[in-house]
């Protein structure tokens, strides 16, 4: 790169911080209280295939282990099985009124999982405006006293690399969480576990999307807990499907991220490893989940 280039980078770095210092003056909440780590190692359960092995394979360990379980993990009999520590919430279809009914019937069932089954000490993880929702609110209510409601901001941190590790490191953002296991490693990096695994997390998407006759670009999405009956699904963007060229572009923006908190976690000493076989993350060091947890 030579030097024209190299400033012309530097700009666009620097105008990208000042647009992101903005947004966190107008939607981050400063202060921002995480606990401890519960030990050194953490495991983030993924909802990918592969976890339905990991379980079976490998559950006496992740019972013992200190692990982090998403989204709809709760609905599953492994949730009292794994009996997870940590919990993330982070998509806004968890709490906005924008969304269809069949996502309002499973968030529903979903809480009430939460709410009945959780018999053991549990921090659960939601973003600010969902802390701030009137549906959650309602929610939060219910919670046993067990469950503690921890928020974050999820607002999107990019430009200069020293001006974005001083925003992760004050908790007032993070790379643009598109998906859920993103604030998931930047909360684990953040509360200071030293070693994060990661399992259930193929991320093999690109081969599972189609477009319809009718120029409906459709994604599918298998889960461990789907038992063969998922099907392809367009994306939504909130109130609309999205298009093909915006799929993609979600999906680069989360492969970017990983990267981005690669180079975070070094900055802190912390070693983060992909332990999801066939993973198409390739930012993460690989390594087996017994190898691990050993």
């Amino acid at each position: 790169m030579g030097p024209l280039e190299s400033l012309q980078h530097f700009l666009v770095r620097l105008q990208q911080s000042a647009g992101t210092l903005l947004k966190i003056a107008l939607r981050s909440k400063l202060l921002i209280r995480l606990p401890a780590p519960k030990s050194p190692r953490l495991i983030i359960m993924g909802n990918g295939p592969s976890l339905k092995t990991e379980i079976k394979n490998h559950g006496d360990l992740l019972a013992e282990a200190t692990t982090l379980g998403v989204n709809y993990f709760a609905n599953t009999e492994a949730y009292t099985t794994i009996k997870p520590d940590l919990y993330m919430l982070s998509a806004p279809d968890f709490w906005v009124d924008q969304v269809s009914d069949r996502h309002k019937r499973l968030r529903d069932q979903l809480l009430a999982d939460i709410i009945s089954q959780t018999d053991w000490p549990m921090q659960l993880f939601i973003p600010v405006a969902g802390v701030k929702s009137a549906y959650l609110k309602q929610q939060m209510r219910q919670f046993p006293a067990n469950i503690e409601v921890i928020s974050f901001n999820p607002t999107p941190v990019e430009g200069l690399q020293s001006v974005n590790h001083f925003c992760f490191k004050n908790n007032w953002g993070m790379p643009r969480p598109h998906n859920v296991i993103i604030p998931s490693l930047m909360l684990a990096i953040n509360i200071g576990y030293r070693e994060i695994g990661l399992i259930g997390v193929e991320h093999s998407w690109l081969p599972e999307i189609t477009v319809t006759e009718d120029n409906v670009a459709l994604v599918h999405q298998k889960h461990f807990y789907d038992s063969g009956s998922s099907k392809s699904r367009p994306m939504h963007k909130i109130n609309r499907p999205r298009r093909l060229h915006e799929i993609l572009e979600k999906f680069m923006l989360a492969f970017q991220a990983y990267h981005t908190i690669e180079a975070y976690a070094q900055s802190r000493q912390i070693q983060i490893f992909n332990c999801t076989a066939g993973s198409y993350i390739d930012a993460f060091k690989r390594r087996g989940i017994r190898e691990l947890l050993r």
